[in-house]
């Protein structure tokens, strides 16, 4: 941008020599914001002149920054002196009251444990009371359930006995039932040959009463 400023600028151009003498008299700590306008930046910093003067005033300023460091810190020790008394006896006042607030803290937790500890020891207490009457209902239960089932094969046997007794005595009244039709089959086959006979006469006799009453209207 320079180059071409100063080409097309009817401004002369003043000689290297003299730009490096005047910019190395310019009250600058750092050089180095001259580059912005100086087109010459590579010829300045080689310039012994510039780079003397740079460290000058660098080692001036750094000499004053460093006495006043020390001033603030010889002024502040005191007071710092105090802040870290101040700030170790808190750290140890903060010391014991953490010591004490462990202390409390572990005879909370060993006091929660031990308290832990009995009512687990309880509920296990209670756990194995609940099993063991659990375990004394499932045995009755199980009693109650055998003498059911005792009963109910008891019953079972009596209803088979019943049964068989009754149809022991079916079997019996059947016999004497069919021995009595028996019987009567006999009878009946008797009486129906009397019939059958009695039946013929009476027919022989009818035929003889026709043929009279016949016999006496001829007559």
């Amino acid at each position: 941008m320079m180059v071409e400023a100063t080409a097309t600028s009817p401004i002369t151009v003043l000689p290297e020599e003299l730009v490096i003498e005047i910019l190395s008299r310019v009250e600058s700590s750092n050089p180095i914001q001259l580059r912005s306008v100086c087109k010459l930046w590579k010829s300045l910093v080689l310039d012994p002149q510039l780079a003397k003067n740079y460290l000058l005033k660098s080692f001036i300023e750094l000499n004053n920054l460093g006495s006043k460091a020390v001033k603030d810190m010889n002024a502040i020790e005191p007071h710092h002196m105090e802040e870290e008394e101040e700030e170790e006896e808190e750290v140890e006042e903060e010391e014991v009251e953490e010591e004490e607030e462990e202390e409390q803290q572990q005879q909370q937790q060993q006091q929660q444990q031990q308290q832990q500890q009995l009512e687990e020891e309880e509920e296990e207490e209670e756990e194995e009371e609940l099993l063991l009457e659990e375990e004394e209902q499932e045995q009755q239960q199980q009693q109650l359930l055998l003498e059911e089932e005792e009963e109910e094969e008891e019953l079972l046997e009596e209803e088979e006995e019943e049964e068989e007794e009754c149809m022991r005595k079916g079997v019996v009244w059947l016999d004497k039932l069919l021995k009595k039709y028996r019987n009567l089959k006999v009878r009946f086959e008797t009486m129906r040959d009397d019939i059958e006979a009695l039946e013929d006469r009476v027919k022989c006799v009818r035929s003889f009463m026709r043929i009279y009453l016949k016999s006496l209207k001829s007559s």
